[in-house]
């Protein structure tokens, strides 16, 4: 919901104007009023303003200083000047910045609405999400190496894997060939020769990068990244590749690899010459796919790490490593899992348990628990409940589920549905397929809490709006005013307590209001301008308008009714 802001030095106009506006049903606004310069800069520094409706011509702040103060404040929001045939200098100036229109006092109201239609539609425009798209794209181009980068990390660690992108080779203009398999080149400072500081070593490493990449454009197509920990990633592919696949696909990665190895020797052998840093690299001779690529990075990253205390630099082709990886251990300690299932066991136990918390404090069910079965279902073949990786990846979703559990404090409520007791004992569970189940019902438990909690702080809130609306229908009773007694944004409240109640919450307002102003008539000891005032409105003329509009006739007619025994 938009917000407007009507300024005028003249209570009628801005009165007049509120009631025209307001009754408008077509457009939906929050609307505020000011009856000076100095009260609008008060709004303004306030909350947001999307459209401002004012009088050109004021005294102390006129329009055109307002308009400064708006422009320094909030730059998207659109004005509309009004002024009559004698302010043109006024227009010219005010004509020098963008998003500003005028309306001559003397036009009809049916004029005034057209324009706030107007400006709510330029507002729609500029908030479309082409718009966002089209700015992405250009913000894309610019930032492309750190979005490349992004992309084949992500891949890295398998955040990727499930759904591989494809799509994004051409939109990130990555240099490679998507439908080909890629070799993975690591490299990472295996010691020290001497010690230098964080800033030589990133200039030491991207001056490297740089080598690298000058000597090998010509033989081979590639992209090069640098991790935060200065590790290097290059991906490789054999030049022209598509057109030179009738050479034998075996035969063109082949000599990819001995040209790599010789051009990262000749990198070692030059470090080694000018007492730089060690760093060791290691590559895989057979190219995987790239939806694979995590499960390579993962045995890769172990070599290295096996390298961490050689004091010499090294060039390893993975398969001339003798490689006990764990991947190898779990395959020959889980025989009666299939080859699937392995992979699939070995990508989570590298995976961050993040998603855990994340879906359950957004309340994504579906997506949380298919996520926990992908992430469970593959123990449920194992028969060992001694088995180290089965165990550590129980504790590693019980954990976090158990983190989850104590940050909102929700021990007490879960003990009227499940016994908490079993989330961290394995040994309270006969099968891992038993451990999976009592991990979803306790999950599920999770979310039946929260759904109640919700549903309690949303009564409670709608509560809490209403006894203000009632207690104070002679005050103000703006979305800004309201959502500071909640402590919400305004637009999200509007949102919030539509979805809620189904209605709009200055509808509820208007009800409340109306239903007091006939209370206190029928009575029998108020004044109209008594009621009017007691009811939010100051200007009797106002209230009349007010009144007419929700019960179909007049404050004098209703009195009458009601003195008559008729209804109204």
């Amino acid at each position: 919901m938009y917000r407007l802001l009507i300024v005028d030095d003249e209570e009628i106009i801005v009165n007049g104007l509120y009631e025209i506006l307001n009754s408008v049903k077509e457009i939906e606004l929050d609307i505020y009023k000011a009856y000076s310069g100095e009260e609008a800069i008060h709004w303004l520094s306030r909350t947001r303003m999307d459209i401002v409706l004012s009088d050109i011509n004021m005294p102390e702040i006129d329009g055109i200083e307002l308009l400064g103060e708006i422009q320094s404040r909030w730059p998207s929001c659109k004005v509309i000047f009004l002024t009559g045939y004698a302010n043109f200098d006024y227009i010219y100036s005010a004509m020098q910045y963008q998003s500003v229109g005028y309306i001559l006092k003397s036009e009809d109201p049916d004029k005034v609405v057209s324009a706030v239609v107007d400006a709510i539609d330029d507002l729609d425009k500029s908030n479309e999400l082409a718009y966002f798209i089209q700015e992405s794209k250009e913000q894309i181009a610019t930032a492309k190496n750190l979005l490349q980068k992004e992309f084949l990390l992500r891949l890295l660690h398998g955040n990727q894997s499930n759904n591989f992108d494809s799509t994004a080779f051409d939109r990130l203009e990555i240099p490679l060939n998507k439908d080909f398999p890629v070799l993975l080149v690591m490299g990472e400072n295996t010691g020290s020769i001497n010690e230098i500081s964080y800033w030589e070593q990133v200039e030491y490493i991207y001056s490297m990068k740089q080598n690298i990449e000058k000597k090998i454009w010509t033989k081979v197509a590639s992209l090069i990244i640098v991790d935060d920990r200065n590790r290097f990633y290059m991906f490789v592919q054999p030049k022209n590749l598509s057109e030179r696949f009738d050479d034998g696909i075996e035969k063109l990665y082949g000599e990819v690899t001995i040209f790599m190895k010789g051009i990262l020797e000749l990198v070692q052998n030059t470090t080694r010459e000018k007492k730089l840093n060690n760093i060791s690299f290691i590559m895989n001779k057979i190219p995987c796919e790239w939806e694979d690529l995590y499960h390579k990075f993962n045995k890769l990253s172990r070599i290295l790490g096996d390298l961490d205390d050689m004091s010499t630099s090294s060039v390893i082709i993975e398969e001339e490593y003798d490689d006990y990886s764990q991947e190898d251990l779990l395959h020959k300690e889980v025989i009666s899992i299939d080859e699937s299932q392995r992979v699939t066991l070995s990508k989570i136990h590298h995976q961050s348990n993040e998603w855990i918390s994340t879906l359950l404090g957004r309340g994504q069910q579906e997506e949380y628990f298919t996520r926990l079965s992908e992430y469970l279902n593959v123990l449920k073949p194992i028969k060992s409940m001694n088995h180290a990786i089965a165990i550590e990846l129980y504790y590693r979703c019980a954990t976090a589920i158990l983190i989850y559990i104590n940050e909102r404090r929700l021990n007490v409520l879960l003990a009227f549905k499940i016994d908490q007791n079993k989330l961290m004992r394995i040994d309270q569970h006969n099968s891992w397929e038993d451990g999976i189940d009592y991990l979803f019902k306790i999950s599920k438990a999770i979310f039946e809490v929260r759904s109640e909690e919700e549903a309690n702080r949303t009564d409670k809130l709608i509560d809490k709006i209403h006894l203000y609306i009632k207690q104070n229908l002679g005050e103000e009773l703006s979305l800004v005013k309201l959502s500071e007694q909640v402590y919400l944004n305004p637009s999200y409240l509007s949102r919030f307590y539509k979805q809620v109640t189904g209605e709009n919450v200055s509808d509820y307002i208007d009800r409340k209001r109306i239903e007091k102003a006939k209370s206190m008539m029928k009575m029998g000891k108020f004044k109209i301008n008594e009621i009017s005032i007691a009811v939010g409105y100051e200007n009797p003329t106002s209230f009349t308008r007010f009144f007419k509009r929700m019960a179909f006739c007049s404050p004098q007619e209703y009195y009458d009714k009601i003195i008559n025994n008729k209804k109204c």
